[in-house]
């Protein structure tokens, strides 16, 4: 079974493991969307792309608040 290259890199792999404890009811592919899509609360990019120490908390609460307003 293969995984996503980025699977691999602790900061985004900390920010899968929060997007599924956080939203539960999410499936596998609907968080791999979620990472891997353009998203217009991150300026049309992608969370994987902005994911940085600095930035961690903000874009998992973007992507969070924008998953639970859908």
């Amino acid at each position: 079974q293969r995984i996503p290259d980025w699977q691999l890199e602790p900061l985004k792999h900390k920010l899968v493991l929060a997007i599924f404890k956080s939203l539960p009811q999410l499936d596998v592919w609907e968080v791999y969307r979620l990472l891997s899509e353009p998203h217009h609360r991150l300026r049309g990019r992608t969370p994987l792309d902005v994911v940085q120490p600095a930035n961690f908390e903000a874009t998992l609460s973007s992507l969070i608040r924008g998953r639970e307003s859908a």
